[in-house]
């Protein structure tokens, strides 16, 4: 699975399309129902939100702070996860950039 792209929002998580065919045809799909024409390139993205929390695993990580370091937990992506969760806010409330 391809890194997290990086937003200009602190908090928003964008996933990068998947390489394997099968599952980016799928993630097309789902952008596809309101967006008729787009096609992917090769850094779009799609924002955490249109993931449900069964497609995350938390993940352990540490994160060190001044000189104490501490263990603190992190969502990823399960690989092969597809998007259905339609949001209800505003388009140009919810566009963030890439970085």
């Amino acid at each position: 699975m391809r890194p997290v792209a990086l937003t200009g929002t602190p908090n928003i998580k964008m996933h990068y399309f998947p390489t394997d065919k099968k599952l980016r045809d799928k993630w097309t799909r789902f952008v596809r129902m309101h967006r008729k024409d787009f096609v992917p390139k090769k850094l779009s993205c799609l924002c955490f939100a249109h993931f449900d929390e069964s497609c995350y695993r938390k993940q352990l990580v540490l994160a060190e702070k001044e000189v104490l370091s501490s263990i603190d937990t992190e969502k990823k992506i399960i690989p092969g996860s597809i998007p259905y969760v339609f949001s209800l806010t505003d388009r140009k409330q919810r566009r963030v950039s890439v970085i």
